[in-house]
Protein backbone atom coordinates (compact mmCIF):
# COMPACT_ATOMS: atom_id res chain seq x y z
CA UNK A 1 0.00 0.00 0.00
CA UNK A 2 1.40 3.21 -0.91
CA UNK A 3 1.02 6.22 1.36
CA UNK A 4 1.98 9.60 0.24
CA UNK A 5 2.51 12.63 2.82
CA UNK A 6 3.45 16.23 2.35
CA UNK A 7 3.72 17.01 5.57
CA UNK A 8 6.15 19.01 7.86
CA UNK A 9 6.19 19.27 11.79
CA UNK A 10 7.41 22.00 13.66
CA UNK A 11 9.23 21.96 16.58
CA UNK A 12 7.35 20.85 18.99
CA UNK A 13 6.44 23.25 21.76
CA UNK A 14 4.66 22.43 25.17
CA UNK A 15 0.93 21.52 25.31
CA UNK A 16 -1.30 24.10 26.92
CA UNK A 17 -4.48 24.12 29.13
CA UNK A 18 -6.39 27.63 29.00
CA UNK A 19 -9.48 27.91 31.12
CA UNK A 20 -12.08 30.11 32.65
CA UNK A 21 -15.23 30.06 34.40
CA UNK A 22 -16.82 31.00 30.65
CA UNK A 23 -13.99 28.44 28.60
CA UNK A 24 -11.78 26.16 27.94
CA UNK A 25 -8.85 26.26 25.08
CA UNK A 26 -6.82 23.04 24.65
CA UNK A 27 -3.73 23.45 22.47
CA UNK A 28 -2.38 21.01 21.09
CA UNK A 29 1.17 19.35 21.32
CA UNK A 30 2.30 19.52 17.57
CA UNK A 31 1.54 22.03 14.89
CA UNK A 32 1.98 21.49 11.07
CA UNK A 33 2.19 23.77 8.35
CA UNK A 34 -0.10 21.56 6.13
CA UNK A 35 -3.67 20.51 7.21
CA UNK A 36 -2.91 21.93 10.34
CA UNK A 37 -4.70 21.71 13.42
CA UNK A 38 -3.30 24.39 16.12
CA UNK A 39 -6.05 24.19 19.28
CA UNK A 40 -9.63 23.14 19.85
CA UNK A 41 -11.32 25.08 22.90
CA UNK A 42 -15.20 25.07 23.99
CA UNK A 43 -17.34 27.87 25.86
CA UNK A 44 -19.57 26.96 28.46
CA UNK A 45 -20.92 30.20 29.86
CA UNK A 46 -24.40 32.48 28.74
CA UNK A 47 -22.29 35.46 29.02
CA UNK A 48 -19.07 34.88 27.34
CA UNK A 49 -18.18 37.07 25.04
CA UNK A 50 -14.91 38.08 22.60
CA UNK A 51 -13.83 40.87 21.54
CA UNK A 52 -12.86 41.59 17.68
CA UNK A 53 -9.74 40.43 16.13
CA UNK A 54 -8.68 38.10 13.66
CA UNK A 55 -6.22 35.20 13.12
CA UNK A 56 -3.77 34.01 10.27
CA UNK A 57 -5.50 30.81 10.10
CA UNK A 58 -8.93 29.83 9.63
CA UNK A 59 -11.39 29.03 12.03
CA UNK A 60 -14.56 26.69 12.56
CA UNK A 61 -17.08 27.26 14.94
CA UNK A 62 -20.22 24.69 15.85
CA UNK A 63 -22.59 25.86 18.03
CA UNK A 64 -24.22 23.13 20.10
CA UNK A 65 -26.60 25.15 22.47
CA UNK A 66 -28.07 28.35 22.75
CA UNK A 67 -28.12 31.75 20.97
CA UNK A 68 -25.36 34.26 20.09
CA UNK A 69 -24.37 36.72 17.38
CA UNK A 70 -21.20 37.49 15.34
CA UNK A 71 -20.01 39.93 13.16
CA UNK A 72 -16.88 39.26 10.15
CA UNK A 73 -15.89 42.34 8.43
CA UNK A 74 -18.63 44.43 9.88
CA UNK A 75 -21.85 41.55 8.72
CA UNK A 76 -23.88 41.04 11.52
CA UNK A 77 -24.99 37.63 12.12
CA UNK A 78 -27.50 35.90 14.38
CA UNK A 79 -26.41 32.20 15.36
CA UNK A 80 -28.23 29.81 17.43
CA UNK A 81 -28.11 25.33 18.21
CA UNK A 82 -26.76 23.82 14.97
CA UNK A 83 -25.02 26.38 13.25
CA UNK A 84 -21.87 25.92 11.66
CA UNK A 85 -18.94 28.62 10.00
CA UNK A 86 -15.93 29.63 9.47
CA UNK A 87 -13.77 32.58 9.33
CA UNK A 88 -10.28 33.09 6.82
CA UNK A 89 -7.38 33.77 7.33
CA UNK A 90 -7.30 37.99 8.01
CA UNK A 91 -11.38 38.23 8.47
CA UNK A 92 -12.35 40.61 11.75
CA UNK A 93 -14.63 39.06 13.73
CA UNK A 94 -16.22 38.94 17.21
CA UNK A 95 -19.46 37.54 18.90
CA UNK A 96 -21.36 36.84 22.20
CA UNK A 97 -23.56 34.98 23.38
CA UNK A 98 -27.15 36.14 24.02
CA UNK A 99 -27.17 35.95 27.61
CA UNK A 100 -30.45 34.32 28.60
CA UNK A 101 -29.84 30.52 27.70
CA UNK A 102 -27.45 27.93 28.71
CA UNK A 103 -24.87 28.59 25.41
CA UNK A 104 -21.72 26.36 24.69
CA UNK A 105 -19.63 26.58 21.18
CA UNK A 106 -16.93 24.33 20.01
CA UNK A 107 -14.08 26.17 18.00
CA UNK A 108 -10.96 25.00 16.50
CA UNK A 109 -8.49 26.88 14.52
CA UNK A 110 -6.17 25.34 11.45
CA UNK A 111 -4.28 26.05 8.59
CA UNK A 112 -4.31 25.19 4.85
CA UNK A 113 -2.08 27.91 3.70
CA UNK A 114 0.43 25.34 2.04
CA UNK A 115 -2.39 23.95 -0.13
CA UNK A 116 -0.74 26.05 -2.92
CA UNK A 117 2.24 23.98 -3.07
CA UNK A 118 0.93 20.93 -4.10
CA UNK A 119 1.39 21.46 -7.97
CA UNK A 120 4.93 22.23 -7.41
CA UNK A 121 5.17 18.70 -5.22
CA UNK A 122 3.19 17.33 -8.26
CA UNK A 123 5.92 17.56 -10.87
CA UNK A 124 9.30 17.50 -8.57
CA UNK A 125 8.47 14.85 -6.40
CA UNK A 126 8.58 11.84 -8.78
CA UNK A 127 12.02 12.37 -9.69
CA UNK A 128 13.22 12.24 -6.31
CA UNK A 129 10.85 10.04 -4.31
CA UNK A 130 13.13 6.94 -3.04
CA UNK A 131 9.89 4.36 -3.72
CA UNK A 132 10.52 5.41 -7.76
CA UNK A 133 14.18 5.04 -7.98
CA UNK A 134 14.66 1.70 -6.35
CA UNK A 135 16.68 -1.25 -8.64
CA UNK A 136 17.95 -4.46 -7.85
CA UNK A 137 21.19 -3.42 -9.13
CA UNK A 138 22.22 -0.60 -6.87
CA UNK A 139 24.49 0.96 -9.34
CA UNK A 140 21.24 1.50 -11.74
CA UNK A 141 19.80 3.93 -9.10
CA UNK A 142 18.85 7.17 -11.04
CA UNK A 143 20.58 9.25 -8.90
CA UNK A 144 21.20 12.10 -11.55
CA UNK A 145 18.08 14.33 -10.34
CA UNK A 146 19.25 14.05 -7.06
CA UNK A 147 22.67 15.05 -6.88
CA UNK A 148 21.74 17.83 -9.44
CA UNK A 149 19.88 19.47 -6.56
CA UNK A 150 23.11 18.84 -4.30
CA UNK A 151 21.66 15.68 -2.73
CA UNK A 152 22.21 12.18 -2.97
CA UNK A 153 20.87 8.52 -1.90
CA UNK A 154 21.68 5.76 0.09
CA UNK A 155 20.85 2.42 1.12
CA UNK A 156 20.53 0.69 4.59
CA UNK A 157 20.67 -2.49 5.50
CA UNK A 158 18.22 -4.04 8.15
CA UNK A 159 20.71 -2.64 10.96
CA UNK A 160 20.17 0.93 9.52
CA UNK A 161 23.87 0.73 8.87
CA UNK A 162 24.87 2.81 5.18
CA UNK A 163 25.95 0.18 2.61
CA UNK A 164 25.53 1.67 -0.78
CA UNK A 165 25.64 5.73 -1.37
CA UNK A 166 25.81 8.28 -4.77
CA UNK A 167 25.08 11.34 -5.17
CA UNK A 168 27.18 14.67 -4.10
CA UNK A 169 27.51 16.10 -0.74
CA UNK A 170 27.61 12.36 0.87
CA UNK A 171 30.33 13.43 3.50
CA UNK A 172 27.40 15.24 5.40
CA UNK A 173 25.69 12.13 5.71
CA UNK A 174 25.90 9.38 8.18
CA UNK A 175 27.63 6.22 7.84
CA UNK A 176 24.55 4.42 10.29
CA UNK A 177 21.83 6.00 11.48
CA UNK A 178 19.82 4.35 15.02
CA UNK A 179 15.95 4.30 14.53
CA UNK A 180 15.65 7.15 16.28
CA UNK A 181 17.64 9.21 14.15
CA UNK A 182 15.75 8.22 10.91
CA UNK A 183 12.39 8.75 12.11
CA UNK A 184 13.85 12.25 13.70
CA UNK A 185 14.12 13.42 9.64
CA UNK A 186 10.45 13.12 8.79
CA UNK A 187 8.86 14.16 12.30
CA UNK A 188 10.94 16.68 13.99
CA UNK A 189 11.20 19.21 10.92
CA UNK A 190 14.58 20.11 12.40
CA UNK A 191 15.46 22.51 8.79
CA UNK A 192 17.74 19.26 7.35
CA UNK A 193 16.02 19.49 3.98
CA UNK A 194 13.89 17.28 1.78
CA UNK A 195 14.08 13.09 2.82
CA UNK A 196 11.95 10.34 1.01
CA UNK A 197 12.26 6.43 2.57
CA UNK A 198 11.37 3.42 0.84
CA UNK A 199 11.52 0.00 2.30
CA UNK A 200 12.36 -2.95 -0.45
CA UNK A 201 13.88 -6.33 -0.66
CA UNK A 202 16.96 -7.43 -2.79
CA UNK A 203 16.50 -10.46 -5.16
CA UNK A 204 18.12 -12.62 -2.12
CA UNK A 205 15.19 -11.74 0.17
CA UNK A 206 17.10 -9.01 2.08
CA UNK A 207 15.42 -6.11 3.60
CA UNK A 208 16.85 -2.79 2.77
CA UNK A 209 15.92 1.09 2.95
CA UNK A 210 16.77 3.85 0.48
CA UNK A 211 16.95 6.93 1.91
CA UNK A 212 16.94 10.21 -0.32
CA UNK A 213 18.66 13.28 1.20
CA UNK A 214 18.64 16.62 -0.50
CA UNK A 215 19.71 19.79 0.87
CA UNK A 216 17.38 22.52 3.07
CA UNK A 217 15.89 24.99 0.58
CA UNK A 218 16.99 23.66 -2.67
CA UNK A 219 13.75 21.32 -3.58
CA UNK A 220 11.65 22.05 -0.68
CA UNK A 221 11.01 21.78 3.12
CA UNK A 222 9.04 19.02 3.46
CA UNK A 223 9.67 14.86 4.03
CA UNK A 224 7.84 12.18 2.27
CA UNK A 225 7.46 8.83 3.43
CA UNK A 226 6.25 6.20 0.60
CA UNK A 227 5.45 2.20 1.10
CA UNK A 228 5.50 2.61 4.77
CA UNK A 229 6.71 -0.63 6.50
CA UNK A 230 5.53 -2.17 9.92
CA UNK A 231 8.03 -0.22 12.06
CA UNK A 232 7.14 3.55 10.81
CA UNK A 233 3.00 2.33 10.55
CA UNK A 234 3.54 1.88 14.67
CA UNK A 235 4.98 5.44 14.83
CA UNK A 236 1.85 6.63 12.74
CA UNK A 237 -0.43 4.50 15.47
CA UNK A 238 1.39 6.16 18.23
CA UNK A 239 1.11 9.26 17.24
CA UNK A 240 -2.61 8.75 16.09
CA UNK A 241 -3.28 7.43 19.59
CA UNK A 242 -1.42 10.10 21.78
CA UNK A 243 -3.38 12.73 19.44
CA UNK A 244 -6.20 11.10 20.60
CA UNK A 245 -5.55 10.32 24.04
CA UNK A 246 -4.77 14.18 24.42
CA UNK A 247 -8.16 15.18 22.71
CA UNK A 248 -10.06 12.86 24.85
CA UNK A 249 -8.31 13.93 28.18
CA UNK A 250 -8.91 17.50 27.47
CA UNK A 251 -12.51 16.70 26.33
CA UNK A 252 -13.17 14.54 29.87
CA UNK A 253 -11.73 17.44 31.67
CA UNK A 254 -13.77 20.30 30.21
CA UNK A 255 -17.04 17.85 30.67
CA UNK A 256 -15.60 17.63 34.64
CA UNK A 257 -14.94 21.30 34.74
CA UNK A 258 -18.82 21.99 33.11
CA UNK A 259 -19.57 19.69 36.00
CA UNK A 260 -18.27 21.60 38.93
CA UNK A 261 -19.59 25.31 36.89
CA UNK A 262 -23.36 23.61 37.44
CA UNK A 263 -22.43 22.77 41.00
CA UNK A 264 -21.26 25.81 41.53
CA UNK A 265 -23.43 27.74 39.41
CA UNK A 266 -27.22 25.66 40.32
CA UNK A 267 -26.97 22.98 42.47
CA UNK A 268 -25.56 25.07 45.45
CA UNK A 269 -27.83 27.65 45.32
CA UNK A 270 -31.29 25.64 44.99
CA UNK A 271 -29.73 23.68 47.72
CA UNK A 272 -29.36 26.73 50.14
CA UNK A 273 -33.41 28.03 48.72
CA UNK A 274 -34.19 24.52 50.01
CA UNK A 275 -32.64 25.02 53.70
CA UNK A 276 -34.46 28.34 54.28
CA UNK A 277 -37.72 27.48 53.13
CA UNK A 278 -37.63 24.28 55.52
CA UNK A 279 -36.98 26.82 58.23
CA UNK A 280 -39.59 29.09 56.87
CA UNK A 281 -42.13 25.95 57.22
CA UNK A 282 -40.93 24.94 61.04
CA UNK A 283 -41.95 28.86 62.27
CA UNK A 284 -38.22 29.47 62.74
CA UNK A 285 -37.56 32.33 59.64
CA UNK A 286 -35.02 32.17 57.85
CA UNK A 287 -31.59 33.46 56.61
CA UNK A 288 -31.64 36.39 53.70
CA UNK A 289 -29.98 34.92 50.51
CA UNK A 290 -26.80 35.76 48.70
CA UNK A 291 -25.21 34.27 46.28
CA UNK A 292 -23.95 35.10 42.73
CA UNK A 293 -26.20 32.65 39.58
CA UNK A 294 -27.85 33.16 36.43
CA UNK A 295 -30.65 35.41 35.94
CA UNK A 296 -33.37 32.63 36.70
CA UNK A 297 -31.37 31.97 39.81
CA UNK A 298 -31.08 35.55 40.78
CA UNK A 299 -34.86 35.97 40.14
CA UNK A 300 -35.37 33.57 42.30
CA UNK A 301 -33.27 34.71 44.89
CA UNK A 302 -35.09 38.17 44.78
CA UNK A 303 -38.75 36.93 45.33
CA UNK A 304 -37.55 34.59 48.29
CA UNK A 305 -35.90 37.84 49.96
CA UNK A 306 -38.80 39.52 49.92
CA UNK A 307 -41.56 36.87 50.81
CA UNK A 308 -38.89 36.46 53.86
CA UNK A 309 -38.87 40.63 54.56
CA UNK A 310 -43.07 40.04 54.39
CA UNK A 311 -43.81 37.16 56.42
CA UNK A 312 -41.08 38.82 59.09
CA UNK A 313 -43.36 42.08 58.78
CA UNK A 314 -46.51 40.02 59.18
CA UNK A 315 -45.42 38.11 62.09
CA UNK A 316 -43.69 41.77 63.78
CA UNK A 317 -47.63 42.80 63.44
CA UNK A 318 -49.26 39.67 64.16
CA UNK A 319 -47.35 39.91 67.68
CA UNK A 320 -47.80 44.01 67.62
CA UNK A 321 -51.88 43.15 67.81
CA UNK A 322 -51.53 40.58 70.17
CA UNK A 323 -49.78 43.12 72.79
CA UNK A 324 -52.62 45.48 71.97
CA UNK A 325 -55.20 42.78 72.85
CA UNK A 326 -54.57 42.00 75.77
CA UNK A 327 -53.48 45.10 77.07
CA UNK A 328 -57.09 46.38 75.80
CA UNK A 329 -58.77 44.08 77.75
CA UNK A 330 -56.66 44.83 80.34
CA UNK A 331 -57.93 48.13 81.03
CA UNK A 332 -61.95 47.35 79.92
CA UNK A 333 -61.58 45.23 82.98
CA UNK A 334 -60.31 47.67 85.06
CA UNK A 335 -63.19 49.87 83.66
CA UNK A 336 -65.90 47.59 84.12
CA UNK A 337 -64.63 46.76 87.56
CA UNK A 338 -65.61 50.06 89.72
CA UNK A 339 -69.24 50.24 87.73
CA UNK A 340 -70.00 46.87 88.25
CA UNK A 341 -68.91 46.88 92.15
CA UNK A 342 -71.12 49.76 92.06
CA UNK A 343 -74.39 48.47 90.50
CA UNK A 344 -74.13 45.34 93.15
CA UNK A 345 -73.62 47.59 95.85
CA UNK A 346 -76.62 49.66 95.24
CA UNK A 347 -78.68 46.70 94.08
CA UNK A 348 -77.80 44.56 97.20
CA UNK A 349 -79.12 47.36 99.25
CA UNK A 350 -82.78 47.85 97.22
CA UNK A 351 -83.22 43.95 97.09
CA UNK A 352 -82.88 43.36 100.88
CA UNK A 353 -84.98 46.73 101.75
CA UNK A 354 -82.34 48.12 103.62
CA UNK A 355 -83.26 51.84 102.68
CA UNK A 356 -86.64 53.16 102.97
CA UNK A 357 -87.09 56.59 102.01
CA UNK A 358 -88.36 56.29 98.70
CA UNK A 359 -86.30 59.04 97.58
CA UNK A 360 -83.54 57.27 98.26
CA UNK A 361 -83.93 54.34 96.42
CA UNK A 362 -84.80 56.66 93.67
CA UNK A 363 -81.73 57.88 93.95
CA UNK A 364 -80.07 54.25 94.27
CA UNK A 365 -82.06 52.97 91.27
CA UNK A 366 -80.71 56.22 88.97
CA UNK A 367 -76.90 55.53 90.17
CA UNK A 368 -77.81 52.05 88.91
CA UNK A 369 -79.18 53.07 85.51
CA UNK A 370 -75.94 55.35 84.98
CA UNK A 371 -73.57 52.68 85.69
CA UNK A 372 -75.27 50.01 83.24
CA UNK A 373 -75.03 52.70 80.14
CA UNK A 374 -72.04 53.03 81.04
CA UNK A 375 -71.17 49.33 80.83
CA UNK A 376 -72.86 49.74 77.79
CA UNK A 377 -70.77 52.01 76.16
CA UNK A 378 -68.03 50.23 76.90
CA UNK A 379 -69.09 47.19 75.48
CA UNK A 380 -69.90 49.54 72.35
CA UNK A 381 -66.54 50.65 72.38
CA UNK A 382 -64.98 47.03 72.57
CA UNK A 383 -67.02 45.92 69.74
CA UNK A 384 -66.34 49.08 67.18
Amino acid sequence: MEKKRSTKYNTPKDSRLLESDKEIRFELPYETEFENLSYIGVVLYETWHVPGHHHEHFELCYVESGQGWFTIDGSYYTVSQGDLFITKPGESHQGAAAGDLPFRLYYLGFNLEQMRSLEVISRTLPRVEANLLIRDDWENIPYETVQSFGGYTQVLDKSLNVVFSRGSGMEKGKASYSEEELLALFYEGNGSGYHSLAPFVSPEGREYHLLVTIPGGVVMKESHLVKTNSEITKVFTRLLIVGFLWFAAAFLLSLWLYGRITAIRITNPLTEVSRELAQIAEGRGGKRLFFRANKELMDLQLHFNRMADRLEQAETAKRRLEEERRRLMMDISHDLKTPITTIQGYAEVLRLGMEQSEEQRQKYANRIHTKARFIASLVDDLLS
